[in-house]
């Protein structure tokens, strides 16, 4: 099974017996296959207000009263029960899909914004110089949006990646758009990263940090990644503040500056790199000190009474 997709997240295998199916579509699906033959296939089915999906199936042991008992060998009850679950909370998500991206577009810069229950991930842009990624952000509730810009002339397919992230992980639902470029536009300048503010303001060792920038770009951006001594940081757009956050996690006593780096990245490879370095204040005594002083405190009042017993 091919579990990066929603339907068939968290499903390692299924019980199967019977025929294999044929794909001559480039937007199906295959979901599922048995000795390399496609056994599971779907494809999305997408208008402005709604989003469809058209499942086949080689055979009827998905849904098998033997399956569900978990009666075949080395294959769980919980997986034919989670495909039947995924298919059943798309179906509740289907109809709260609001999208609207046209069939011809000119050389210019675009901003696309589409409505749904679940979160958009990124745009994939496949043109005749090959598949850039587009970067996608909450611009309001239940609202995502990405930029574009033609970057070659002719057919070309935006690939929307939305997804669901469960206890199982994340699924994706691809939803595909052909659209024809009549002019195309290229960029040499890389993206702009200003700095903002950090919050809170003055944060110490048990702070969560937030670090707000403002990254922008003349086309569209691909990708934004923030790390700090190796680790990779958490980045999210904070719609309400119209600007990019990093998450810092408590870095704990004894640290007096910590130094993020941002690195931004267009969808023509144009590249922008931006150091932050954050001032971090040592509190009078932290939790953990407080923690360690009460230990030795007892200890030598335990050693006194003890002394002061055998004393007497």
């Amino acid at each position: 099974m091919d579990d990066q997709y929603l339907i068939t997240s968290g499903v390692e295998k299924m019980p199967f017996y019977g025929t294999n199916m044929i794909v001559d579509d480039p937007n199906v699906l295959v979901l599922s296959t048995y000795a390399d033959l496609p056994v599971l296939v779907a494809r999305f089915c997408q208008s402005e207000n709604a989003v469809g999906l058209v499942v086949g199936l080689g055979t009827n042991f998905f849904f098998d009263n033997w399956a569900f008992e978990g009666r075949y060998s080395d294959i769980p009850d919980e997986y034919p029960k989670r495909f039947v679950e995924n298919v059943a909370f798309y179906a509740s998500i289907s109809k709260n899909f609001s999208i609207s991206i046209p069939t011809t577009v000119s050389a210019q810069r675009y901003e696309f914004s589409v409505e749904s229950a679940i979160p958009l991930s990124h745009a994939v842009l496949a043109d005749s110089l090959g598949e850039v990624n587009l970067l996608a952000w909450q611009s309001a509730e239940h609202e995502y949006s990405f930029n574009y810009v033609p970057r070659a002339t002719g057919n070309q397919t935006l690939t929307l990646m939305f997804y669901n992230e469960s206890t199982t992980g994340r699924g994706y639902v691809p939803l595909k758009y052909e659209l024809t470029a009549s002019g195309s536009l290229s960029d040499n300048k890389d993206p702009i990263i200003e700095y903002v503010r950090v919050k809170p303001s003055t944060p110490t060792g048990s702070s969560t940090i937030y670090i707000y920038v403002n990254i922008t770009d003349d086309t569209a951006l691909s990708s934004i990644t923030a790390e700090k001594d190796g680790e990779t940081l958490t980045v999210y757009y904070d719609y309400d503040a119209g600007l990019w956050v990093i998450v810092v996690p408590p870095v704990g006593p004894g640290v007096s500056k910590i130094n993020v780096t941002i690195t931004a990245v267009d969808m023509f490879g144009n590249s922008a790199e931006e150091e932050v370095s954050v001032s971090i204040s040592a509190l009078p005594f932290d939790v953990t000190t407080i923690a360690i002083i009460a230990v030795v405190v007892i200890a030598v009042i335990g050693v006194v009474l003890i002394l002061k017993r055998r004393k007497s």
